[in-house]
């Protein structure tokens, strides 16, 4: 129907050649000019064939092109009768930053002889100064009508679509509410398994120092305690300081005993986990580990034992 309604609103503007006064809401795009026929082009746009109409301004220089698709038989025919340097006026609408041509008119040239007035008709002043409006462009404002017509009828059943959707939304949340749908679901098996053992803090472990808080980096210490998932490290350096560390502090931590957990469960947790599983108490490690929250630093990679 966007194609339909878009050549109606051609037909409109096109009255301006028949003449008739264009309506006021008219699309802007749609242009009429008086110019001359200089000749035709063949084109391809947007992979169509199409030929183009060359015309100038009546006075003056310049040329611009009015291109003619060929499914448009009436046009071509039209524009194929025209000679070149013959004033006329066109009707074109403008899309994309192309001039495509709806309607033209030969016009006659500047003192040539009006023509002769209908019998019964008194030349002059009496004789009316524009000519009736043709069939077709009534047929084109009917058509228009009938197409405005659909689309409210088509816009109203629309709307009471819409408002029975919402109706019967509203009836739905209510339903579910009722039933107690929307609380917490019930976890499955498999997710219960994947689920992160509870941690509990190392007893004797100091508290993380403020100038850590939002550490990224690398540490060297030596295991104090051990337990499933996290141990307890005194630091002995702080070897590296990740670019996205905030610690305003880094070097707070060194003699202090802080404590590390593992990750998630991942790839990268397991190793970790089984490196953990490896250590002693005394053993001296590297870790990198960040501060997420809390009073615990997080193992994140290089968990080691060093020499």
């Amino acid at each position: 129907m966007g194609t339909s309604l878009r050549i109606a609103t051609l037909a409109l503007a096109a009255a301006v050649l028949c003449p008739i006064a264009r309506p006021a809401d008219a699309d802007e795009r749609v242009r009429t000019e008086k110019c001359r026929f200089v000749r035709l082009a063949e084109m391809r746009v947007g992979g169509r064939e199409c030929v183009a109409v060359i015309v100038k301004p009546l006075a003056g220089d310049g040329q611009k092109s009015l291109l003619v698709s060929r499914k448009q038989e009436k046009v071509l025919a039209a524009v194929r009768k025209l000679k070149g340097g013959q004033p006329i006026a066109v009707l074109y609408e403008v899309e994309q930053d192309r001039n495509w041509l709806a309607r033209v008119e030969p016009m006659g040239e500047a003192g040539a002889k009006p023509d002769r007035p209908a019998k019964g008709e008194k030349p002059g002043r009496d004789r009316p100064r524009t000519p009736d409006r043709p069939a077709e462009a009534r047929g084109d404002l009917r058509e228009l009508a009938r197409l405005l017509g659909e689309l409210r009828a088509e816009v109203t059943a629309m709307r009471k679509e819409l408002g029975a959707l919402r109706a019967e939304n509203a009836r739905l949340r209510r339903q579910l509410g009722e039933k107690g749908v929307g609380k917490e679901p019930r976890k499955r098996p498999h997710e219960e398994r994947r689920k992160e053992p509870r941690r509990e803090p190392e007893r004797g472990a100091a508290a993380l120092p403020d100038g850590l808080r939002g550490f990224r980096g690398m540490m060297l210490g030596t295991v104090v305690r051990k337990a499933e998932r996290s141990f307890v490290l005194r630091v002995e350096k702080i070897t590296r300081t990740w670019q996205m560390s905030k610690a305003p502090k880094p070097a707070a931590a060194v003699g202090k005993e802080l404590t590390f957990s593992l990750g998630g469960v991942n790839r990268l947790a397991e190793e970790h986990l089984r490196v953990l599983k490896n250590l002693k108490v005394g053993d001296r490690v590297a870790v990198g580990a960040s501060h997420l929250k809390g009073d615990r630093l997080t193992v994140m990679e290089g968990f080691k034992k060093v020499d």
